[in-house]
């Protein structure tokens, strides 16, 4: 047996150690801790030395996993270098180099994620229990190394700031899966999952997403009167409505129901409102919900204007609003529901023009992710660059589009048709 025998033997061997560890390292930082830990309470026959190194201590662990990785990588280059020279002579360095570029890339880079990107969790503690000797007698050989980035790591934290809690999109993550571990138990109701979502979601929401546009809003000039007010009231079935001076841009309070029925009957019907405005609070359109529902409790407020970033009135939202975000539709002993999409056949519908995209997306299936929109009738306008007019017709990533519902200013309801198979592309017709 040569020695090139050998050193080509030692290169394979040196390939696979690299590949697995880099499998390893790949399924550990593509997990979840929070999952891994909940697999393993949940399963008792689960065990591996690994594993629970990983849990106790993920940077000590990922430290030792490349360390193998840099140890094997160094090994390869070496040897390959020495057989390329000895085969080809000057041109040897370039083979080592293309050949030890191809291998980083391949082996250490690209096949491990893509092997480990689905269901990382379930790939970890396979690999967990296959290399757990691997890793006791890396941990030991690279212990003086793991230490010293140990003391560098804690001299770190004792000079810079503290350290920023875990990333929200992280903690999501950690909560969707105990929800679905959850859920798969029976520990908690289906009810109950989509209840603990919508509030973990409730953070990330802002207030436009959830306002009353403006064109919603029925708002009265202040110098109405008690009894105009009140026939507004009912005819709209209106709690509360916004008072303006001059225009809608310029709100200047709001008139609950319950300072209006005081009034009523008392020969006051003729009189302004004006003594009945009360203070209203002004939000951003990019104010988080959470906040806002915080400030309403503290001012004792049931309903705000929205304003844009010029200053105008954009929408109006209410404690109401606010709350349907996290526990649904609320409605009145009297308020009938009514259906933001309605199925007209196989493949047609019949959508409200301010449904929100993700409703669109999930009956259709695409994704519309070219358009800087949050409701169908947004996606509409901005595909035409105008308001339709109704019964135009046009299509948008082969969804046929026909406007059911429409006047100058608004789209109120859209039908959509979906093809017998997927078809892309946007044309319109009239």
């Amino acid at each position: 047996m040569t020695v090139e025998t050998v050193e080509l033997a030692a290169i394979l061997v040196c390939l696979v150690f690299l590949f697995g560890l880099s499998l390893v390292e790949a399924a550990f930082t593509q997990s979840s801790p929070f999952t891994l830990k909940m697999m393993l309470e949940r399963d008792e026959k689960i065990s591996s030395s690994l594993l629970q190194a990983y849990l106790e201590n993920p940077v000590h662990l990922l430290t030792t996993i490349h360390f193998g990785t840099q140890l094997a990588t160094i090994t390869i280059a070496i040897l390959a270098t020495h057989v390329s020279l000895i085969r080809w002579g000057k041109w040897g360095l370039f083979v080592s180099f293309t050949v030890i570029l191809l291998i980083s890339l391949v082996f250490r880079q690209l096949v491990p994620r893509l092997l480990t990107q689905s269901a990382p969790e379930e790939k970890t503690l396979h690999l967990a229990r296959a290399f757990g000797s691997v890793y006791s007698v890396l941990s030991f050989v690279a212990s003086p190394l793991s230490g010293v980035l140990g003391l560098f790591r804690k001299l770190q934290e004792e000079t810079a700031p503290a350290s920023q809690p875990p990333g929200e999109e992280r903690a999501e993550e950690e909560i969707q899966a105990y929800l679905e571990i959850g859920e798969d138990e029976g520990i908690i109701a289906k009810e109950d999952s989509k209840l603990i979502q919508s509030v973990v979601e409730f953070g990330d929401t802002l207030v436009r997403e959830v306002m009353t546009p403006r064109m919603d809003i029925v708002a009265c000039d202040e110098r109405t009167t008690v009894g105009e007010l009140r026939d507004i009231m009912v005819r709209h079935r209106h709690s509360r409505i916004p008072i303006y001076r001059g225009d809608v841009d310029h709100i200047v309070g709001i008139v609950h129901i319950r300072q209006l029925l005081a009034r009523v009957g008392t020969g006051v019907e003729s009189e302004p409102i004006s003594g009945l405005i009360h203070p209203v609070l002004f939000v951003p359109e990019t104010k988080p919900v959470s906040s806002l529902l915080k400030e309403m409790q503290q001012r004792g407020d049931q309903a705000a204007i929205v304003i844009d970033e010029f200053g105008g009135v954009s929408g109006m939202v209410t404690m109401e609003d606010l709350l349907e975000e996290i526990v649904g539709d609320i409605r009145d002993e009297d308020q009938a529901a009514v259906s933001e999409i309605t199925k007209e056949g196989p493949r047609s519908y019949v959508v409200r023009g301010n449904s929100e995209m993700d409703l669109l997306r999930d009956v259709t299936g695409r994704r519309f992710d070219g358009y800087d929109c949050s409701t169908v009738a947004g996606l509409v306008i901005a595909f035409l660059g105008r308001v339709p007019a109704p019964g135009e017709e046009f299509d948008i990533e082969g969804v046929r589009f026909r406007i059911a519902d429409a006047d100058r200013r608004r789209v109120r309801r859209v039908r959509i048709e979906l093809p017998p198979a997927d078809t892309e592309g946007g044309t319109a017709t009239s």
